[in-house]
């Protein structure tokens, strides 16, 4: 049942998290067609024209950018209209009339909130690599067999090098899913506390509790992460980094795991959706 519900929350969520993507990586190839126009202006004779056109690219290379990153984290915002509407409002009691438990609904938001979340971190990457990776090109102070080059020597490095350094990135790796899955689920669980403490607006409570909750969590986990690892910091700057990044993940993994816990039963004995 948990993989039909997987594929069903993925389906629901695929139109407008897909198009917010494309617009991201279309707003990424305009942002780079508008760089490349305003390098082409700044390198061109100083007039009034030149002026104002270098002035237009900039204002719009900004706004175009900005757009192009936002519609990228925005699908932050279209995980949690699905979450909201299938599980928390007024219309989220047909979900529960399905042969399925509270934990497999949870479960299956978990993991197609990931993918999508995931997705969208990769698209943020690629949007850099075409706003920037052209210019270097065109400009022609590395072309794209040296770049590539690079690359492959960079990989060979890596996995040549020592264990720490392997570790190292392992371990990147690791923090990066771990505060995701976090976030997710804190959200999740505002979403839910919000639907539980009042009847009107919930949407909007659930939103408050879970910025300031955010800002707060990430504020405490940097100070125990801190803390702890300042140990290290006498044998080594690596062996600080090592610790602390390892550590942070496994903090940020049990959060996760607390957050989701406690969504679990509220979403079994709490919410009263009649």
């Amino acid at each position: 049942m948990l993989l039909k519900l997987v594929k069903y929350d993925l389906r629901s969520q695929r139109f407008l998290s897909s198009l917010l993507l494309l617009i991201s990586l279309g707003g990424a190839v305009l942002s780079s067609i508008l760089l490349q126009v305003l390098i082409s202006t700044m390198e061109s004779d100083e007039n009034a024209f030149a002026a104002i056109a270098m002035l237009g690219s900039i204002m719009m290379l900004f706004f175009v950018i900005l757009g192009t990153f936002l519609a990228a984290s925005a699908v932050l915002l279209s995980v949690a209209i699905h979450y909201y509407k299938k599980t928390v409002s007024d219309e989220a009691y047909l979900t529960f009339t399905l042969p399925a438990t509270a934990g497999q609904h949870l479960m299956s938001k978990m993991i197609s909130g990931s993918v999508w979340m995931l997705l969208s971190s990769l698209v943020i990457v690629v949007d850099v690599i075409i706003i920037i990776l052209p210019q270097i090109v065109i400009t022609g102070d590395v072309s794209v067999a040296e770049i590539i080059e690079y690359l492959g020597f960079y990989f060979e490095l890596v996995f040549a090098s020592e264990l720490t350094t392997v570790f190292a990135l392992i371990g990147y790796g690791l923090n990066a899913l771990a505060m995701l899955l976090s976030q997710l689920a804190l959200l999740y669980l505002s979403l839910t506390v919000g639907g539980i403490v009042v009847n009107k607006c919930k949407a909007l409570l659930g939103a408050g509790i879970y910025l300031g909750a955010d800002m707060i969590v990430s504020l405490i986990m940097q100070v125990i992460t801190s803390v702890c690892s300042v140990a290290f910091l006498s044998a080594s700057y690596d062996a600080y980094m090592l610790f602390s990044t390892y550590l942070s993940a496994v903090l940020y993994t049990a959060f996760a795991i607390t957050c989701y816990q406690i969504t679990r039963h509220l979403l079994e004995n709490k919410l009263n959706l009649a």
